[in-house]
């Protein structure tokens, strides 16, 4: 069987269906682009517990910091955490917290994620900020970046 000549006109009511082809040959070969979103923070999760008692603390305000807060955590307006567009979150009564992961748009390039900082404040305890690094995270089956943050420990203000 000859396959017709789809690269050439042969008339005016017949349109050139050359590229047709090109994607045909491109998808039969198993191309496959790459997607335009790809993730800029993990997923985090952990448990707050108190450094003495070793129980879970309650209602402690957890909050993602900006990537431009990475090194400037104090906020010289008010010498506290500079929690600016920062997401929060508060743990529960077991003490769990857990930040989604979050995706960001690239055009050009591939944008990763290398260091998540978060800050802990709870009335009666020390503030407390971490960072995890790339190295710290694993992947999940479905390919989110998850950092397993496990217990911290809050230390509790002398009186």
């Amino acid at each position: 069987m000859q396959l017709p000549d789809l690269m050439t006109n042969t008339s005016s009511s017949h349109r050139n269906i050359g590229p047709a082809w090109l994607v045909v040959i491109a998808l039969a070969c198993g191309c496959k682009s790459a997607g335009l979103t790809h993730y800029v923070s993990p997923r985090v999760e952990g448990r707050v517990i108190d450094s003495n008692s070793h129980l879970p603390v309650q209602d402690v305000m957890v909050r993602r910091l900006a990537s431009d807060e990475s090194y400037r955590t104090v906020d010289p307006s008010n010498a506290g955490p500079s929690t600016e567009n920062a997401a929060a979150v508060r743990t529960g009564s077991d003490g769990k917290f857990a930040f989604g992961s979050k995706r960001g748009l690239a055009v050009f390039g591939k944008p990763a994620w290398h260091a998540v900082n978060l800050s802990f404040q709870c009335p009666g305890y020390e503030g407390y900020t971490v960072t995890y690094l790339l190295a710290d995270a694993t992947n999940s089956v479905n390919g989110e970046p998850l950092v397993k943050a496990g217990d911290l420990l809050l230390l509790t203000l002398s009186p």
